[in-house]
């Protein structure tokens, strides 16, 4: 009854304390890492809302220096 994408990377990763901010607005992670990576901190937070107008979620499995997988879950039909 849904459907589940996932998109993994080898980059940077994030900390626990990051990765449980990074869905809000505005959000940037900034650390030395991140600090010539240009954003506003509104894409995650936009795909979260999309997401949810459709019941599901979005989350992530993060290792800082390894990498990060985000999974984005939807209801194959509408809520009402």
């Amino acid at each position: 009854d849904t459907v589940q994408l996932a998109v993994t990377d080898t980059g940077i990763g994030l900390s626990p304390e990051e990765a449980g901010r990074l869905f809000n607005d505005f959000v940037r992670i900034k650390n030395d890492k991140t600090k010539n990576i240009l954003g506003s901190g509104l894409g995650l937070s936009i795909v979260k809302k999309l997401a949810q107008l459709y019941g599901g979620e979005i989350s992530v499995a993060s290792e800082p220096d390894k990498g990060s997988t985000f999974s984005v879950r939807l209801n194959r039909t509408p809520e009402n």
